[in-house]
């Protein structure tokens, strides 16, 4: 559990600055500081909000929480306020980077990552200049997996019955069935994955310069201690490689996908002779 002194700074934070989601917060539940929420509890915590069918996907993202009464129903937090979209978070995510760096967000955006990073890995994030959302639960389940934004994390903690609790900037505490290290490594591969696509657009700073303040993050204790001694020159790969690498991608797979369907075709000819 977070410290008096760390939940007084935890809504100050909230009310600084995301008066208006704190509002809002305060109206569904106005106990809801002193709990954690699961997706079927944070989904009942939800059901007083209309059902939207479009957004405004330039906003910064705090996290996207699928919502187990429907497989298409997704909670959109942004510092304006919260979102039951008719979307689900596949979909966000896929808009959501085709607003920001016009790519979709599939297996080549997921493999120029990966080979940038040096790597293969699980559980990429969706990331673009302004800010990234990794992955929490399993990818395989999208409904029961939450996208959470690494700028808008105070703690992360152990809780009760080999859970985790997630706080973040905006009051909200969330209950996760992963390990505290599991989730630390994927912020981490996202605060990185946030710098590969920040570089590509910004002025860098000096090699030097700490990671935490290049992304523009704020001091919380999670951040703090994820990020410390992490600097600009430790983000994977180059200034610029980022769309070379994702077109070269493209393209092999575009040849691989042309030819085992013109290997498909052969074989079906042949089979009727």
């Amino acid at each position: 559990m977070l410290t008096e002194s760390q939940f007084v700074q935890c809504e100050k934070i909230a009310h600084q600055t995301m008066p208006a989601l704190k509002a809002q917060l305060d109206r569904l539940d106005a106990d809801y500081l002193h709990q954690g929420f699961d997706l079927p509890l944070l989904a009942q915590m939800m059901e007083p909000l209309i059902l939207q069918h479009a957004m405004d996907f330039s906003q910064t993202i705090l996290a996207l929480c699928p919502l187990p009464a429907s497989e298409n129903q997704t909670l959109v937090v942004t510092k304006a306020g919260l979102y039951k979209l008719n979307r689900r978070p596949s979909h966000i995510l896929n808009e959501l980077l085709q607003e920001h760096i016009q790519l979709p967000f599939d297996r080549t955006y997921e493999g120029t990552l990966c080979q940038i990073l040096g790597d293969k890995h699980y559980k990429l994030p969706a990331a673009c200049p302004y800010f990234s959302l990794f992955p929490v639960g399993s990818k395989n389940d999208e409904g029961q997996t939450l996208w959470l934004n690494p700028a808008s994390l105070y703690h992360i903690l152990p809780a009760d019955f080999g859970q985790t609790i997630i706080h973040t900037t905006y009051g909200l505490s969330l209950l996760v069935s992963q390990r505290p290290d599991s989730l630390t490594n994927l912020l981490r591969q996202a605060c990185l994955c946030h710098g590969i696509l920040k570089r590509q657009e910004r002025r860098v700073p000096g090699p030097t310069t700490a990671l935490q303040s290049f992304l523009g993050f704020s001091s919380t204790p999670i951040l703090d201690r994820v990020l410390d001694k992490l600097c600009v020159q430790d983000i994977p790969g180059k200034r610029g490689s980022f769309l070379p690498t994702y077109l070269a991608l493209h393209d092999a797979q575009h040849r691989e996908d042309w030819e085992l369907a013109a290997e498909a075709t052969r074989r079906k000819c042949l089979a009727q002779g």
